[in-house]
């Protein structure tokens, strides 16, 4: 049995991340103590290299899960010869904070580099990072829940998803379904959506009014906060993606 600290949507605040871990008593030490992470490390704050060496190492020590978020996906993009999507992720999404970081290249100058370019001063930065990314799973199940970025296509089964494309899904779409009429028995925990949407005016964790669905984005990047919800005596399921 274990005791699962989850979190979502860090979004590159480290020290927002270890406080609020520090808040829940989370014990690296502590063999009983798994951190899950919903998804969306990266963007908008100013320590995206420091979010990552501690993931990193924690999840090398087997004391975290990593699920991919769709600020994951961005980096996918360094693979394509047209640089568009890439610099509307510096607009839109803050992409460039995390790439200035990584490349140890001057925010401002990102633009004149190549896609190509980009990730082989990425590479040689830190080692690993980008195939590190790309081997991040979508799901995570224990034997009472199952853990997403935004939720899931109800009706095809989890391997069967379009994951890509499911950690798109605005959350709170699934607010009022009843997941038992898709066969999902689990509680499902998902970030992506800041629970302000869902009427948590302070950023609280949101439980939907049938107890299927948790939200957790505390909307760090929006003047809020990262929630860590404690679930204690959880069961985990062996040889389960993650």
């Amino acid at each position: 049995m274990k005791k699962f600290f989850v979190l979502s949507d860090i979004h590159g605040h480290y020290d927002e991340l270890t406080t609020a871990l520090e808040k829940a008593k989370f014990d690296t030490t502590n063999n009983n103590h798994k951190l899950i992470v919903c998804g969306d490390l990266f963007d908008r704050g100013s320590q995206n290299v420091a979010v990552y060496l501690f993931l990193k190492e924690l999840k090398a020590k087997n004391k975290a899960i990593i699920i991919k978020g769709n600020h994951e996906l961005f980096f996918n993009d360094l693979d394509k010869k047209l640089p568009d999507r890439v610099h509307f992720n510096y607009q839109y999404n803050a992409f460039n904070k995390t790439i200035s970081e990584f490349s140890k290249l001057a925010i401002n100058d990102l633009t004149q580099y190549t896609n190509k370019e980009l990730k082989t001063r990425i590479e040689a930065n830190y080692p690993g990072f980008l195939n590190w990314l790309k081997k991040l799973p979508f799901y995570y199940e224990t034997k009472n829940y199952l853990f997403t970025h935004a939720g899931l296509q109800l009706n095809v089964s989890l391997e069967n998803n379009d994951w890509p494309k499911s950690v798109w899904t605005e959350s709170e779409s699934l607010e009022a379904i009843d997941l038992k009429k898709y066969n999902i028995n689990k509680k499902l925990v998902m970030g992506h959506r800041p629970t302000i949407i869902l009427g948590e005016l302070d950023f609280d964790i949101h439980y939907s009014k049938d107890q299927q669905k948790i939200y957790i984005d505390g909307g760090i990047a929006y003047n809020g906060k990262i929630n860590v919800l404690v679930i204690d005596d959880e069961e985990i399921l062996e040889n389960k993606n993650g």
